[in-house]
């Protein structure tokens, strides 16, 4: 993920990573202002291509989107930010946000007499974030750089302000020339032009969400959403100021001690008493600046603890995760510290469920094999385990090479389909050639 150090970042999803948000309980929903960056580059005879960032295409905030564009500048390169309307699936531990950015009615095409019940408030957030994501339930298969999905893992700025059918949607054009609303000279100016996108179907499925779960299912749940987000970013932030105080402070007082030895050695070695005076009014300056420092670190951990307190009332296990760990652990990380694990067993989330298999053991769902660390293993039965490989890819073919306790190499070449470990049947025509490309390179780098 990009990093474009404001708050309205927003993270694509991920199974692994978003592991605990996909697995709580929906709060509810609602509909919610996204912003999504469009990289136009000038490709051949004059005519420009777009590129959707898939990694962090869609922001919670303009001057996110803005700062992100900022950081993909490149030469040939201009941007548009597009102000979409979006379905916010709110919980516990996040939210996730998806747009349908290519349609002009989006979401005109989502199948809401299947799908509403799966957006209950209760019900799990990956089964809502399945039911609007590409392959849910939509009329027509939807195209696959038409259903963007993002993440906010209670660090965002998602707008509590509710869309209506009032509500003005923007384009936000770069310019490189410098002419338009501009943040300092050195940043991409922006013009601002009205889009025409009509958001009635996302406003009819919150509304038909409204009007089935009730009124807390929308503004309830935006309302304790918004309220637990903010108790938890300005705990996490204090928090995180704390720490570094508290580290500047030891730092400079470890800088005043040695000072203050270099006195006291000068001394006693019966140095120089210029020498002596001038180190000692560099030790008194580094125990003002190691009292300072401590003083700051003092007020900072305060200012977290009154933060802290604020989140305990509102969410006492976000406060003890942050008290407990780092403010840089989010909420999202997957671990169940409430749950005892029998030994032999590992606890592991899979398609945003949580199972416990033993260890080294491994789990059927829905066909899919799945390892005891969450990867799918049914295409890669041989056990190569390497994070680089897709689960979603099938291995066909490979060269492996070997070294045994004594040093020896010998090779392995294998091209039975999803029968890595059968050292017998010879590659497929097709996966052979595509092997002979690399085999002399992996050769020569083993030293063969």
């Amino acid at each position: 993920m990009d990093e474009v150090g404001e708050q309205g970042l927003m993270k694509s999803m991920s199974s692994r990573e978003h592991a605990e948000l996909l697995a709580s309980e929906i709060y509810g929903v609602a509909a919610v202002k996204a912003f999504l960056v469009v990289r136009k580059r000038n490709a051949w005879h004059s005519t420009t291509s777009n590129q959707y960032r898939s990694e962090s295409a869609l922001f919670a905030s303009l001057s996110a989107a803005e700062s992100a564009a900022e950081m993909w500048r490149g030469r040939g390169s201009r941007f548009v930010i597009e102000e979409q309307p979006a379905i916010a699936v709110l919980s516990p531990y996040g939210a996730v946000i998806t747009a349908d950015v290519n349609a002009p009615k989006p979401f005109g095409g989502w199948n809401a007499e299947g799908g509403l019940d799966l957006l209950a408030p209760g019900g799990k957030v990956s089964v809502a974030v399945g039911a609007l994501g590409r392959g849910g339930l939509w009329k027509r298969p939807a195209h696959a750089d038409s259903i963007v999905q993002a993440a906010d893992d209670l660090q965002g700025s998602i707008d509590s302000e509710f869309l209506s059918s009032a509500t003005v949607y923007l384009e936000h054009t770069s310019n490189v020339g410098g002419t338009g609303r501009q943040r300092s000279r050195h940043d991409l100016a922006w013009t601002e032009g009205k889009r025409d996108v009509d958001p009635s179907p996302v406003l009819e499925i919150v509304d038909r969400v409204r009007e089935k779960f009730g009124v807390s299912s929308v503004e309830g749940a935006m309302e304790r959403y918004a309220s637990e987000r903010d108790a938890y970013s300005g705990a996490a932030s204090a928090h995180r100021e704390a720490d570094y105080s508290r580290e500047e402070a030891t730092d400079q007082r470890e800088r005043a001690i040695k000072a203050r030895n270099d006195v006291t050695a000068a001394v006693a070695s019966g140095g120089h008493a210029d020498e002596v005076q001038n180190l000692e009014w560099f030790a008194e300056y580094e125990e003002e600046q190691a009292a300072e420092a401590e003083a700051v670190a003092v007020e900072a951990e305060a200012e977290a603890a009154k933060a802290i307190a604020v989140l305990d009332e509102v969410r006492p296990d976000l406060a003890m995760r942050l008290t407990a760990g780092s403010p840089d652990d989010e909420p999202s990380s997957g671990s169940y510290h409430d749950e005892v694990v029998p030994e032999g067993y590992v606890s592991v989330i899979v398609e945003g469920t949580r199972h416990v298999i033993e260890e080294h053991g491994t789990i059927v769902i829905d066909g899919r094999m799945y390892s005891s660390d969450g990867r799918r293993f049914d295409l890669n039965p041989g056990g190569i385990s390497d994070p680089g490989i897709p689960d979603d890819r099938e291995i066909v073919g490979a060269f492996v090479i070997m070294r045994d306790e004594e040093g020896r190499y010998s090779v392995y070449l294998s091209g039975a389909s999803s029968r890595i470990e059968d050292d017998i049947r010879q590659p497929e025509p097709e996966v052979a050639l595509e092997l002979s490309a690399h085999i002399a390179q992996a050769w020569e780098l083993a030293n063969l």
